[in-house]
């Protein structure tokens, strides 16, 4: 992937992360409440999702423009996935 790319891909997946933070309140009129969400999180539940969701978003974001996905997969999950013959 080229650099130029990377970057702004993961500038745009942090900027949406920071929306869902920032405008929980408007993510919440717009997309509505998740009634199994609410059942689990309490009355609350789908605003701390979308604040979740958010922080998940920012995170791979910055994981993107730097370019440590792959390294922040194998050291998390290498374990669990096959090692490659090549």
């Amino acid at each position: 992937m080229d650099i130029v790319m990377r970057i702004l891909g993961g500038a745009f997946a942090v900027a949406v992360g920071l929306f869902f933070l920032f405008k929980s309140e408007m993510m919440l009129d717009f997309l509505g409440t998740f009634d199994s969400i609410d059942s689990r999180l309490g009355p609350n539940g789908t605003r701390l999702f979308y604040k979740l969701l958010g922080t998940i978003v920012v995170i791979i974001g910055f994981l993107v423009m730097t370019n440590l996905w792959d390294a922040f997969l194998g050291a998390t999950l290498g374990s669990l996935l096959p090692k490659s013959k090549f």
